[in-house]
């Protein structure tokens, strides 16, 4: 095993010791599955990583900055100048409107490269520098608790990209001449936060572009609310058949990031926009590329 390198305290800026695979336990996978806003002091982003270990029967979280990743990948390019590692994934240019697409963008670059050092000869995979950056810090537990949500299997409360988005929401979609109303019904079987249900409302965005933004009032406390509300945009007939519509129901927080609880993208020449009948759509995860092209 890679015994401690020198100037090991200087690799990290959480680490105050280092750790090894047999101290924590052998890693079985780490798997990068969601991110959260943070301020240190200006905003930054986390990604929020699962791991599972030998021995240990719950998964562990921790919490790393793009910036750490980086750190991860010079560390390991220090103390194994030789070992063929895998390339890191280019910075994420993160701009005001773009930063969360952005930073989800990357997550299954993250994902290839941990994946491939865990899977690299032993000498690196359980080496003291892979464990110390994989441990449990106490800035982990803090971030943790923060987080925490009494649901089987996950503690984290924001709902991440895989496993916790849940639920319907219900529409009419009616076009006449040129007048396009899109009337929100309901919401049915939307996910818990925090064990309680979540203050729910429904954005809308006309597609290509994201243009148009509507949104519903928030429905305190529940995860089957119900809106019954209208919405009215102009689009021609010779357009409509063009166009499409996101809907996104959010978690309304006065305290922090809204949380998202789901998406559906439809596109206006795969429904009956003639007759406006109701129908359920089932909420799924974001698609980072929506504004570009219907989806």
């Amino acid at each position: 095993m890679f015994s401690n390198p020198p100037n090991w305290d200087k690799m990290f800026h959480f680490a105050t010791r280092m750790f090894t695979a047999s101290q924590d336990g052998i890693i079985h996978s780490a798997t990068v599955f969601d991110y959260k806003k943070c301020y240190s002091p200006d905003k930054c982003y986390l990604y929020v990583i699962k791991l599972a270990r030998a021995g240990v029967s719950k998964p562990q979280f921790i919490f790393r900055k793009f910036s750490d990743f980086r750190d991860f990948h010079q560390s390991l390019s220090t103390f194994f100048p030789h070992a063929a590692l895998p390339l890191f994934p280019s910075r994420p240019a993160v701009s005001r409107t773009s930063s969360k697409l952005v930073v989800q963008s990357k997550i299954p670059d993250l994902n290839m490269y941990l994946q491939e050092i865990l899977s690299a000869a032993q000498d690196i995979s359980r080496s003291n520098v892979v464990y110390t950056w994989f441990h449990v810090w106490p800035v982990d537990v803090k971030e943790n608790q923060m987080e925490r949500r009494p649901r089987s299997g996950s503690p984290l409360s924001r709902v991440p990209l895989t496993g916790r988005i849940s639920g319907d929401v219900k529409l009419s979609i009616l076009h006449r001449g040129r007048s396009l109303t899109i009337m929100v019904h309901h919401c049915k079987a939307l996910s818990f936060l925090d064990g309680n249900p979540p203050d729910p409302y429904v954005k809308l965005y006309l597609l290509p572009g994201l243009t148009d933004k509507r949104k519903t009032k928030v429905v305190k406390r529940s995860a089957n609310p119900t809106y019954n509300e209208q919405f009215l945009y102009e689009i021609s007939s010779s357009d409509v058949g063009n166009r499409g519509l996101r809907v996104s129901v959010h978690s309304y927080d006065v305290l922090k990031e809204n949380s998202f609880l789901g998406a559906v993208y439809i596109r206006f020449d795969e429904v009956d926009t003639n007759k406006g009948e109701a129908q359920w759509f089932h909420l799924g995860p974001p698609k980072p590329k929506a504004h570009e092209a219907i989806m």
